[in-house]
């Protein structure tokens, strides 16, 4: 049986989440049905996403994310959703920001009077 077709099976089986509870931390919002097995369509677990996320990198379904250095100060940091992060905070950022704006228009001593002279 394809994931498919377990999926749909464990759909029709249960249908509605509708107070349900996450099998891991109890909560009610965000309830997804995770198959360990898709050879065993009807067996699955109920689980929020982040304990799905949790639960397939533990099944070895997912890729755990990887560290990072930042780029600015060096510090190892784990991007929170992107593989294009190198910066590890806003504050980074922001001085990344600037040193990038004084590389385009350089240190500012310049008015907008002599420039347009």
């Amino acid at each position: 049986m394809t994931k498919w077709a377990a999926r749909k099976r464990a759909q029709r089986a249960l249908p509605n989440l509708v107070g349900q509870k996450c099998e891991d931390c109890g909560t009610t919002k965000l309830l997804q049905r995770h198959h360990p097995d898709y050879s065993k369509p009807d067996a699955f677990r109920i689980l929020c996403r982040m304990c799905h996320v949790k639960a397939d990198q533990a099944d070895g379904h997912r890729p755990a994310k990887q560290m990072r250095v930042c780029r600015l100060c060096g510090a190892m940091f784990l991007p929170t959703h992107s593989k294009k992060h190198n910066l590890c905070s806003p504050e980074c950022r922001s001085e990344m920001g600037r040193i990038n704006a004084r590389k385009r228009w350089g240190s500012g001593t310049k008015s907008l009077k002599a420039c347009r002279a």
